[in-house]
């Protein structure tokens, strides 16, 4: 966004009407995926990725991108939670009582590699094209329908999800909001995903023109492929570690999920104060790793408290609180960045 020339103040309310349209069809379409199968409802997800991509690529100026954005919202909104509850239900089907936290976190694991080979391969390209960030956009687009296609031919909905799926989407989201009425955990759980929107709102506008402004040269696009890409392998190490790490340690969930929101809490305080990009950097990895450490944990509580019928929907209804954070961020944070600085936003 800020290579087609728009402003940090601009992109603010860009990546608002991403979070807002994602906020509004998270539930709607957890109900769907719920009633109607999680298969269908990702594959429709990754064509409008790659409709997203495809805006990006050609179209230009404030007004289009947050179109464009309002495009990728809506992907996001479809994403969050089929392929999660297709998962934890395709594992109780072969085992009944499975240890989830451990299989999220290897899952977790999986998908913080690929985001690390695509920030290296995001950040090489960047610069072999000369920082024209067009050609990373073509690629990520390319591979975008390769996804499509993957989730098209290798998913089936699992046996358990068929036979506890609601009726309708309006059953599947009564399900889930009787569920939310019952049970003060979970609320809890939702309560804390605004708190996490913020945070990762914050990381996912403002680091990398935080980063841009300590590197001299035309080396950061580089240097920030491999800082992003070191932070995701720092994710997937996390994943692994830690539900080993709260056994060991004997913690319930709760506490160990309250000691990680204040270690990130003092990554922020080292990304905000560092004087190199490489101290910087190095509060990022500490970032990620231990967002790495918490997702696991935090998803198994998750799916401990949510019947299968219900599970899309729950998973959307934490997302929906993640992105109320992220709206409220987006909107706020850049503003303070520009009125201010980044280190004080």
């Amino acid at each position: 966004f800020l290579s087609r020339d728009l402003s940090l103040g601009e992109v603010g309310p860009v990546i608002a009407g991403y979070s807002l349209v994602t906020l509004l069809a998270e539930i709607p379409t957890g109900g769907l995926a719920d009633a109607h199968g999680r298969r269908r409802i990702l594959v429709a997800s990754s064509v409008l990725q790659a409709t997203f991509l495809l805006l990006v690529l050609v179209l230009d100026g404030v007004v289009w991108m947050t179109i464009a954005a309002m495009v990728g919202g809506a992907s996001r909104a479809l994403d969050s939670g089929p392929l999660e509850a297709w998962f934890v239900d395709s594992c109780k089907a072969i085992d009944p009582d499975p240890d989830i936290e451990r299989r999220l976190a290897r899952g977790s694991a999986v998908d913080a590699i690929t985001l690390a080979v695509g920030a290296v391969a995001g950040g090489l390209i960047g610069s072999l094209s000369g920082g024209n960030l067009s050609v990373v956009v073509a690629v990520a687009l390319a591979a975008q329908l390769v996804h499509a296609v993957a989730a098209s031919a290798l998913m089936t909905d699992a046996p358990t999800s068929e036979a506890a799926r609601p009726a309708t989407t309006r059953a599947a989201i009564g399900d889930a909001l009787a569920l939310l009425g019952s049970a003060s955990g979970l609320r809890w759980i939702l309560l804390a995903g605004f708190g996490a929107g913020v945070a990762l709102t914050s990381v996912e506008i403002l680091f990398q023109p935080r980063f841009d402004a300590l590197v001299e040269g035309n080396a950061a696009p580089a240097l920030l492929g491999a800082i992003l890409a070191a932070s995701f392998f720092g994710a997937a190490i996390g994943s692994e570690v830690g539900p080993r790490l709260r056994d060991v340690m004997h913690w319930s969930p709760r506490r160990f999920l309250m000691a990680g929101a204040g270690a990130q809490a003092a990554c922020f305080v080292v990304m905000a104060s560092a004087s190199t990009a490489w101290l910087t950097g190095a509060g990022m990895l500490a970032f990620y790793t231990v967002l790495g450490m918490l997702g696991p944990v935090d998803s198994a509580l998750l799916h401990d408290r949510t019947q299968a019928g219900a599970r899309t929907t729950m998973v959307s209804a934490r997302s929906s609180t993640l992105q109320s954070g992220g709206f409220l961020g987006s909107l706020s944070l850049p503003a303070l960045a520009a009125a201010t600085s980044v280190p004080v936003a």
